[in-house]
């Protein structure tokens, strides 16, 4: 039989032990030898510490032996394990009467009364959900987890999208889908560009930022106010990377345009296939401007998906506002290059901008043509999403 000593002062060998010498008294005819000799008198007729125990003895039993010169003195366990042997029969548990499985809050009532409180109000905390119920915080978390198989799944926040972007949206994902379908369009041929922030103090992912240690360093890391910063440029296909392009100064539609002409210089390099490849921009105010436009047009003709261009030109494709998670750039290029850069901690603007190249450098074509293929799926989940946010369910 398992013997339990919920105890903080006395040894469990101890207790098992003072059950079999309270045995001796309560059950005389047990047949007990004597290990140290006769007991420790007292002026309680009882048998003190133990001096006995049973015929079986194995290697916890002489343990138990080894203890007891140790623990002479120690009455307290052994009265109250002798009491609760006397009053319940076994020294199981502190439960009087209850010798068995203890008691759960986990009742089909309970169970019931959790799934109500959540389908009323799928946003309640487990400690309101306790509060009300009156369960610990701790049943209500089984309740929750094992019972009705539920788990706490983070809420996502994104930018609000006016309903005339909702449905040019939708638009912009049917007409590509129609050409991907019927005209065979390849959209690894589509030079997706983008700007992002590069501050020099970096970012960090708190859900995987973490110290191992055997002791709580207290480490806290300062983050200043006003970080020093660099605008990176940079234009993606299936074929590879052009860029980056620095700016430290605010992006203007001259210095963009100084940025479009080295892309055109390298792109045209690169190019095998002359007046093939599109150009796809976003809706930033300096870039729909009319030398913007003019420069596009010039080079790519028809060839550009931009923010009301076909408005300027007459040809072409309008990029749809509000949609950065479209492009490569957004749901892969960004934040690949900063999980690269800032675990390497760079200290000024000029180690941060090289860091920036060498992981450009890094990412292969092959890993380029499987990312475009994405960008297909996401047309999907925006029209089944009728134009709105569906980042929350792309896997």
């Amino acid at each position: 039989m398992p013997l339990f000593c919920r105890s903080r002062n006395f040894p469990l060998p101890i207790c098992a032990a003072v059950f079999f010498s309270r045995l001796s008294s309560v059950l005389p005819n047990k047949s007990v030898i004597p290990l140290f000799g006769p007991p420790v008198k007292s002026l309680d007729t009882r048998p003190k510490l133990p001096s006995f125990i049973t015929l079986n003895r194995g290697p916890w039993q002489v343990d138990i032996a080894e203890k007891i010169t140790t623990y002479q003195n120690r009455t307290r366990c052994e009265n109250h394990s002798y009491a609760k042997f006397q009053r319940t029969g076994s020294v199981t548990d502190d439960l009087v009467g209850n010798v068995g499985r203890q008691q759960t809050a986990v009742t089909p009532e309970n169970v019931a009364t959790v799934s109500g409180i959540i389908q009323q109000n799928p946003m309640s905390s487990v400690r309101r959900i306790a509060s009300e119920t009156g369960l610990k915080h701790s049943s209500t978390q089984k309740i929750l987890r094992k019972s009705l198989h539920m788990f706490p799944f983070k809420i996502q926040t994104h930018q609000a999208i006016p309903v005339r972007a909702v449905q040019q949206r939708v638009d912009f994902a049917n007409q590509m889908l129609t050409m991907i379908d019927s005209e065979g369009f390849d959209v690894g041929c589509i030079w997706f560009t983008d700007e992002a922030h590069f501050p020099l103090n970096g970012f960090v992912n708190k859900q995987n930022w973490q110290f191992w240690g055997s002791e709580n360093p207290y480490w806290c890391e300062a983050k200043p106010l006003y970080s020093p910063k660099v605008t990176v440029w940079a234009a993606v296909c299936s074929r590879g990377i052009i860029g980056p392009f620095f700016i430290r100064e605010t992006v203007t539609s001259e210095r963009y345009v100084a940025i479009l002409e080295q892309f055109v210089a390298t792109q045209q390099v690169l190019e095998d296939r002359p007046r093939t490849e599109w150009f796809m921009q976003d809706g930033a105010r300096p870039h729909h401007t009319e030398q913007v436009f003019r420069f596009l047009d010039e080079y790519f003709g028809n060839r550009v998906i931009a923010l009301e261009y076909p408005k300027f030109t007459g040809a072409g494709m309008d990029w749809p506002p509000y949609s950065p998670d479209l492009t490569p750039c957004d749901y892969f290029l960004w934040g690949t290059l900063k999980d690269i850069v800032y675990p390497k901690h760079p200290a000024t603007l000029d180690e941060l901008e090289s860091a920036i190249c060498v992981a450009c450098e890094s990412i292969s074509v092959e890993t380029l043509r499987n990312v475009m293929p994405n960008f297909i799926l996401r047309l999907l989940h925006l029209c089944c999403a009728n134009g709105e946010h569906f980042e929350n369910i792309v896997m």
